[in-house]
């Protein structure tokens, strides 16, 4: 059986999506508005926000190079009204996040820039930013190891991408989920999130999230000691990232590989593995990765000296940006390496500032609100569940109730117009009787009537002595003997109403309360008989019939009015 309150929810995000694209298609219809015609409304709103030097805008809309265009765009809006929301704000503070992410790796600053848009796209409502910006934040929080806001965020962000349908953005957030969730040492949870992540590479039939999610998977059950399943999907990522030439992906699966071939003891394979990735380093996150993993294989390999080179300038690019837990694991390496190696001096000044790191972090609170963050968002979501229940119980009360409340009244309708309809045939009913026993009773009245005039005929013939006269008068007898003067009868029987004429039906159903003389009198008077005619046919009074031709006028309506019932009675003939 459907889901009722599903199936609401499902038309009501319809029915506001349909209203979001024909806004859209109205606000991207074509126009008579010129390109500089646009730069120029852009300027003439965003000169009109206080604090805005349109100076600095212009330098930063002219600048070719992109680090100075960059740092305008900070100094522009570091002088703006912080509560100013404007599209084109929104999308500076993106620039200026994605630049200080990417290229100076400042995730704090990234962070400051996110949340400005975030603030910015919820102010105008834009659904699809919003749900990108969460993704980002949660993202940057991940890489500055603040874990807990980042399972808020990429939560948040994939309710949003579910509620538009985004099945890409929801790949995403699975894949961010399972890292945190592993982190939390939930591996349940983290291998369901690795493999919803898989689900949903596979119906978008995207080969490179597959590899991505293959390599995921490997290190996952790596980590659970599983090595023949590890093995399996590295083969099967191997496999298919042959041809990926998306570099960042492509990196972060060779790293998989890389991590897991190294832990296996597999180190001839981890070096294919960095003869491949070396081509594609093109950052310094990347180069710090590449040297601090290649470090750490000399570690294993005994080779101490060039490991401590390599994680000694892994470090050298940590520091560039903003990469605390890497630098905590380059630091622990380098303690063991020169433990190894007998140098104690240089292995405890990398243990202390490894402890300086941490200090600094606060490494325990953070794990710390992880974990509150954790079952705070486990506890929302049974409240939800439960208030999505509640609802859902309440719409199928209310629906059940609006149901048997509709049944009932057309139960009671259909019964009040089938007791209305069955005392209206007992109307007719009793009419129909009435008539046929008034028909009788004429009958019996007429043939009284001619029994009487035999029988005066006769003793009037028995006085008589002509004898042609009496049999004129006896042949007569014989005749209403035999006939009772068939023609007076039918000029008679003319008015007697019919109760199944057309005149008759129409006048009772408009006025249904007329008793049977009254519907009688309505008869005759429509045969335009006179009083005396009407007091012959009815054996009463010119009085009594004109008393009941005004009681009738008062019946029909027309106490007041200048239409004689004989106009009034035409119409229904």
């Amino acid at each position: 059986m459907p889901d009722i309150y599903d199936m609401t929810m499902k038309l009501h995000r319809y029915i506001l999506i349909t209203a979001l694209l024909v806004l859209l298609e109205a606000v991207a219809a074509p126009s008579a508005v010129s390109k500089e015609d646009g730069e120029d409304g852009i300027r003439e709103q965003l000169s009109a926000i206080k604090g805005a030097d349109m100076t600095i805008y212009s330098l930063y809309c002219n600048e070719d190079d992109y680090s100075k265009k960059m740092r305008c765009a900070g100094i522009f809006l570091s002088g703006l009204d912080s509560a100013a929301a404007n599209t084109a704000l929104a999308v500076m503070n993106t620039e200026l996040a994605d630049w200080y992410e990417n290229e100076k790796f400042l995730f704090s600053k990234a962070i400051q820039y996110r949340e400005q848009s975030l603030r910015i796209y919820t102010a105008l409502d834009c659904l699809d930013k919003i749900a990108d910006t969460k993704y980002c934040l949660a993202r940057l929080y991940y890489k500055k190891g603040l874990y807990h806001n980042a399972l808020k965020y990429i939560y948040d962000a994939l309710d949003d991408y579910t509620a538009l349908g985004d099945k890409v953005g929801r790949a995403e957030c699975y894949n961010i989920m399972g890292i945190l969730y592993h982190i939390c040492k939930d591996y349940e949870k983290s291998k369901a999130c690795f493999s919803k992540y898989a689900e949903n590479a596979s119906e978008l039939n995207d080969s490179l999230r597959m590899v991505l999610a293959l390599s995921n998977s490997a290190a996952f059950e790596h980590a659970m000691s599983d090595s023949v399943k590890s093995e399996t999907l590295i083969a099967e990522s191997l496999e298919l990232c042959r041809n990926l030439k998306d570099t960042a992906r492509l990196c972060t699966v060779l790293q998989n590989l890389i991590g897991i071939s190294v832990a296996q003891g597999k180190y001839e394979e981890a070096e294919q593995y960095f003869s491949r990735i070396r081509p594609l380093l093109n950052n310094i996150e990347l180069k710090a990765n590449y040297n601090l993993s290649r470090g750490n294989l000399y570690r294993l390999k005994g080779q101490y000296d060039s490991a401590a080179v390599l994680i000694e300038k892994a470090i050298t690019y940590y520091e560039q940006g903003e990469f605390d837990r890497k630098r905590m694991q380059c630091y622990l390496l380098l303690e063991n390496v020169y433990s190894m190696s007998g140098d104690t001096d240089k292995a405890y000044k990398a243990l202390r500032n490894y402890y300086g790191i941490e200090n600094s972090a606060d490494r325990n609170d953070v794990f710390l609100e992880l974990f509150r963050a954790q079952n705070d968002i486990i506890l929302q979501h049974d409240r939800e569940n439960l208030l999505r229940q509640q609802n859902k119980w309440r719409t199928l009360t209310l629906t059940a109730i609006f149901i048997v409340l509709v049944t009932a009244l057309v139960i009671y309708i259909y019964y009040y117009r089938k007791s209305e309809q069955i005392k209206k045939n007992e109307r007719e009913l009793r009419s129909k009787t009435e008539m046929l026993e008034l028909k009788k009773m004429q009958n019996y009245q007429m043939e009284q009537m001619a029994k009487n005039i035999v029988d005066k005929l006769k003793k009037l013939c028995s006085g008589i002595k002509e004898q042609a006269v009496r049999n004129r008068i006896q042949d007569i007898c014989n005749e209403l003997s035999s006939t009772k003067d068939e023609k007076q009868w039918k000029e008679l029987s003319q008015y007697i109403p019919e109760f199944n004429s057309d005149f008759y039906n129409a006048l009772i159903k408009d006025f249904p309360n007329l008793t049977i003389n009254e519907r009688r009198l309505c008869s005759l008077l429509n045969m335009n008989l006179t009083t005396k005619e009407i007091s012959e046919i009815t054996r009463q009074s010119p009085k009594s019939i004109n008393m009941a031709r005004t009681r009738l006028r008062g019946k029909l309506g027309l106490t007041d009015s200048g239409i004689s019932i004989h106009e009034f009675l035409a119409k229904y003939n």
